[in-house]
C-alpha cells in the first residue's frame, strides 16, 4: 500500500513516502528548482500574450527567469506559498521578488494540463502522467517586487492565474522528468500604477503580459537536530513492535 506520512519537526514539515510514487502531493517544505537550468517563469513575446510584448525588453533582457536557490513551495495540506527571488538569465541586472498565496481545491478536482505534450499525456514528451493524482489550487494573491539597487527597483506587478491551466503540484507537473515532482500555472502579470509601457535605464518594461511558471520541487533536508529526533522516533517504534512480537 503507498501512503505518505507528515511529521512536523524543528518547524519544518518532512514527506516521507513509503513507495516510489506517492498517491498525492504531501504537505512539505519543497526547494523551487528551476525547471530546466534556466527557466522558473517564463514571460514571452507575442502569442497569447495580451499586449503581444515581452515583460522586459533592451539590454540583453530574455524572457526567461531563474530562480535563486532558497526559493521555496511550501504546502501544508490546505493552503501553499511560493517565495523566493527569480533573476533575468540575459542580465542579472534584472531581479525581483516573487510572493504567491494559494487554496488547496484537493487532488483531482480539476483537468490536468501537460502544456509540453498534451496530445500525448507526458508533459515532456516521453512517459504519460496520472493528473488525477495532482494537487490543484487557485491563487489567491500573487506579486513581483522590485529589489532595491536594480532596474527593478520601486517597482511591482500584480499576478493573476490562467482558467486554461491553472496552478497544479504533483508527480511529473510539467517537471523535468515524470519521476520527479513538479508545480506549474500560467500567470498573468500587470505592472501596478501603470497604463502603458515604461521606460527604464535602457530597458522597456511592458504594462501587462502573460507567462508561466515551471519548476521541479525538492524535499529541503531536515536540520540536523530535526534529523536525530525523526531518527530516534523512528527507532522507539522499531523497539516497541519487537517487544510487542517477543
Amino acid at each position: 500500500m503507498s501512503f505518505v506520512k507528515s511529521f512536523v519537526a524543528a518547524g519544518a514539515f518532512v514527506a516521507i513516502s513509503c513507495s516510489a510514487q506517492a498517491a498525492s502531493f504531501a504537505p512539505g517544505n519543497y526547494q523551487a528548482i528551476d525547471y530546466n537550468g534556466v527557466r522558473s517563469i517564463w514571460t514571452p513575446n507575442g502569442g497569447n500574450n495580451p499586449s503581444g510584448k515581452a515583460f522586459v525588453q533592451g539590454n540583453g533582457a530574455s524572457a526567461l527567469w531563474s530562480f535563486s536557490s532558497d526559493s521555496r513551495f511550501n504546502f501544508d495540506g490546505t493552503n501553499a506559498t511560493l517565495t523566493g527571488t527569480a533573476t533575468n538569465t540575459g542580465n542579472s541586472a534584472l531581479a525581483f521578488d516573487f510572493s504567491l498565496d494559494f487554496t488547496s481545491t484537493g487532488t483531482g478536482t480539476e483537468i490536468g494540463f501537460c502544456q509540453f505534450d498534451g496530445a500525448t499525456g507526458a508533459c515532456d514528451g516521453s512517459e504519460a502522467v496520472d493528473p488525477t493524482m495532482w494537487e490543484f489550487f487557485v491563487l489567491d494573491e500573487g506579486s513581483f517586487t522590485g529589489i532595491d539597487s536594480t532596474v527593478t527597483e520601486g517597482l511591482s506587478w500584480t499576478l493573476a492565474s490562467v482558467d486554461a491551466h491553472k496552478p497544479q503540484a504533483g508527480l511529473g507537473a510539467n517537471a523535468l522528468e515524470e519521476e520527479d515532482l513538479g508545480f506549474s500555472m500560467w500567470i498573468t502579470w500587470t505592472l501596478d500604477g501603470a497604463s502603458a509601457d515604461l521606460a527604464r535605464d535602457g530597458f522597456t518594461f511592458n504594462y501587462k503580459g502573460k507567462g508561466d511558471i515551471n519548476i521541479d520541487v525538492a524535499t529541503v533536508p531536515l536540520p540536523t537536530p530535526a534529523l536525530l529526533l525523526l531518527t530516534a522516533l523512528g527507532a522507539g517504534v522499531f523497539l516497541g513492535r519487537r517487544k510487542k512480537a517477543a
